[in-house]
């Protein structure tokens, strides 16, 4: 006799296998995404180290470059040279430092000595004495589409060594806004806000 068709046995066991492979598979995959957004963070944070360390360290100017580009927009640190032709351009990029793609992140706010840097690309001479009459401050906040997940990637004047933290939607902005109100001294004082 001919048998024709499936038990019930084995579509069971054929179901929990499933089942088993798609719980161990599927956390894996979906974390992936998250994986790949905290490299481009410690990448940032890195390119910021080297930055600070290589002005602190070689005396040679430095300054940290940002443009916009269509996949997503790109840091790098440049060097000064002095230009050999008159049209060659005094800044370059500085080849021992690779340069980090966001990708998939979002420069949202990027400030200098709480100065907030605005436009589609900027550069931050970082050879300069800042208004603390040493280098300055880098503050910038990386953003997620997915996830909403924010870092925010910092240089401080004095440092060689650049932080990250990272927060969540409900938390405020550490940067807080550079467009603030004091609402005492504009005479609101018993005004809600």
């Amino acid at each position: 006799m001919r048998r024709r068709g499936f038990s019930m046995v084995e579509v069971v066991v054929v179901t929990v296998m499933l089942a088993v492979l798609a719980a161990v598979l599927l956390p894996r995959a979906g974390g992936r995404e998250a994986r790949a957004e905290r490299a481009v963070v410690e990448g940032v944070r890195l390119l910021l180290d080297a930055a600070g360390q290589r002005r602190v360290l070689s005396g040679q100017p430095v300054a940290l470059e940002y443009e916009t580009r269509a996949d997503g927009g790109i840091l790098a640190v440049s060097s000064w040279r002095k230009p050999v032709r008159s049209w060659d351009p005094p800044w370059s990029r500085d080849p021992l430092i690779a340069p980090v793609n966001l990708e998939s992140l979002t420069l949202t706010n990027a400030q200098e000595d709480g100065r907030r840097l605005e436009g589609a690309a900027w550069r931050v001479d970082l050879s300069r004495s800042g208004m603390t009459g040493t280098r300055p401050g880098l503050r910038l906040i990386l953003a997620s589409a997915r996830s909403g997940q924010r870092w925010s990637v910092s240089l401080e004047p004095n440092a060689i060594s650049a932080t990250c933290r990272e927060w969540g939607d409900a938390e405020p902005d550490p940067m807080g806004d550079s467009r603030a109100v004091d609402l005492d001294r504009t005479g609101r004082r018993e005004q809600p806000w």
